[in-house]
């Protein structure tokens, strides 16, 4: 079994606004929790090459199945 490991996802608002959010869940299930977290009509998409270490995901205190907002433009 894969070892489990925090995805790095981008978001575009409706207005093409970036926002970055962390998901530890595997690439097809940290686009839909995340998805599922935002208003409709946003996109996701997994950054490639951007997960995170299992000691990264240690000193964010986050398990599986957890998502978090890590940053946004203006707030």
């Amino acid at each position: 079994m894969a070892e489990a490991v925090a995805h790095i996802v981008r978001v575009l608002t409706d207005s093409r606004d970036p926002r970055v959010w962390l998901a530890f869940a595997p690439p097809d299930e940290a686009i839909t929790r995340v998805l599922d977290a935002v208003p409709e009509g946003w996109a996701a998409t997994v950054l490639p090459g951007c997960a995170l270490s299992p000691a990264d995901v240690s000193a964010l205190h986050i398990g599986p199945g957890d998502i978090r907002e890590i940053s946004s433009r203006g707030d």
